[in-house]
């Protein structure tokens, strides 16, 4: 008959080895979940960075017409003048 201490032994390095692997799997799960979190702070960011570029361009595109229709208006006005003088 087995030696009981070596029953124990063995029963312990298995159910050592079972925890091991459940560990590992927990781990990748965790790791994966991670991943899954910084792809969507990365795509949100992404997103946020693209709003706020072309709201600048917007705005800037704004500016430039409106700077634009002034000098448009001060050329018309300096016309005006020359021919009323």
């Amino acid at each position: 008959m087995c030696d009981p201490t070596l029953i124990v032994a063995g029963l312990s390095a298995g159910m050592q080895y079972q925890q091991s692997i459940t560990q590992q799997k927990l781990a990748q799960q965790r790791d994966r979940r991670q991943n899954e979190i910084a792809e969507k702070n990365l795509a949100y960011r992404r997103k946020a960075s693209t709003l706020k570029l072309k709201q600048s361009t917007e705005k800037n595109l704004k500016k430039l017409e409106e700077e634009k229709l002034q000098l448009l208006l001060v050329k018309l006005l300096q016309e005006i003048l020359i021919i009323l003088y």
